[in-house]
């Protein structure tokens, strides 16, 4: 086991776009106070930007952590389809979930709330749009982030084309910002989120636990294990976002390698591959999960799914 980054205290701002596996990676940021939470922003990807606030401010309620601060990011993707086959026309496998309160209307706007954090994480589960030009128009931010956790790519392949994934197909140009950057990171790609697997038991056993939010979160897993099958013929689900928030608390799970990472913004067929070049040169400021210890962490995602505090 290659040694990687250290678990760091300092608490977490979230990117999502909730997207069925980001309601479970907010359920397991909800259910420990350790990395704190201290605010999250919805951002367009699995849905549209507006949805995706509205989303994550029901699912924080859900939590029993409706009050963090939620926000909305104004910028858009451009050129992308919302998959609705993966994760329903409401984002969270048509599972309705209670009215949340409006996220606009905070005190104060994102820039200036976060300038008032003092030093902070930052996990991206969704497109880098909106942490882009965040940085973009107040670069003083970087400053302040001791390190980012970005749950997107594919080394070896990608899942909307041959070589992208999703979350950087997106919006390369703004992936690519956001790797050249000094900011220091962790990468967690598809080779190792595809390894991380639900199934249907850890379902039942959700469903089982007589709890509302893990009981919605069943219903949600349903809907994404029902489009698996469709589509790759697996009946479960591949825990893209949960595994994030793992290798963020418990990276002793994970192989770890430096590299520099770059996207492709051309043109052609590979725009949003994502590539890595394992050095110890300055620029190789990403650590990348290589390699996971694949049912330690499913055990750790159930024991946090079923231990949130609002039940």
């Amino acid at each position: 086991m290659i040694r990687g980054p250290i678990p760091s205290g300092a608490p977490v701002f979230v990117f999502t776009d909730p997207g069925i596996d980001d309601a479970l990676a907010l359920a397991m940021m909800a259910s420990s106070s350790r990395p704190r939470m201290i605010g999250a922003c919805g951002v367009d990807g699995n849905v549209p930007s507006r949805l995706a606030s509205a989303n994550l401010a029901g699912l924080l309620r859900l939590f029993g952590a409706g009050d963090i601060p939620v926000f909305q990011s104004a910028v858009n993707d451009p050129a992308h389809e919302y998959p609705v086959h993966v994760h329903g026309k409401n984002g969270l496998g048509n599972i309705k979930i209670v009215k949340p309160r409006s996220p606009r209307g905070q005190a104060l706007p994102l820039v200036d709330f976060l300038k008032s954090r003092g030093n902070f994480q930052i996990l991206s589960l969704g497109p880098l749009t909106a942490l882009s030009d965040l940085l973009k128009k107040s670069p003083n931010i970087a400053a302040q982030i001791s390190r980012c956790v970005i749950m997107g790519g594919g080394i070896v392949r990608g899942n909307v084309t041959h070589y992208a994934e999703f979350n950087i197909h997106s919006n390369p140009d703004a992936a690519d910002d956001i790797f050249r950057s000094a900011i220091p990171k962790i990468l967690v790609p598809l080779d190792v989120t595809e390894k991380v697997k639900l199934y249907p038991e850890d379902r039942k056993e959700l469903q089982r636990s007589g709890r509302r939010a893990a009981g919605m979160l069943a219903g949600m897993l349903q809907f994404y294990f029902n489009f698996q099958k469709k589509e790759n013929g697996f009946y479960g689900g591949y825990m893209h976002d949960p595994s994030a928030v793992v290798a963020m608390t418990n990276p002793e799970l994970f192989e770890f390698r430096r590299a520099e990472v770059r996207v492709d913004t051309t043109g052609r067929r590979t725009r949003g591959r994502t590539t890595a070049s394992f050095s110890r040169n300055g620029h190789a400021n990403t650590w990348i999960t290589t390699g996971v210890k694949a049912e330690a962490v499913r055990s750790v995602i159930m024991e946090k799914l079923l231990g949130h505090r609002s039940d």
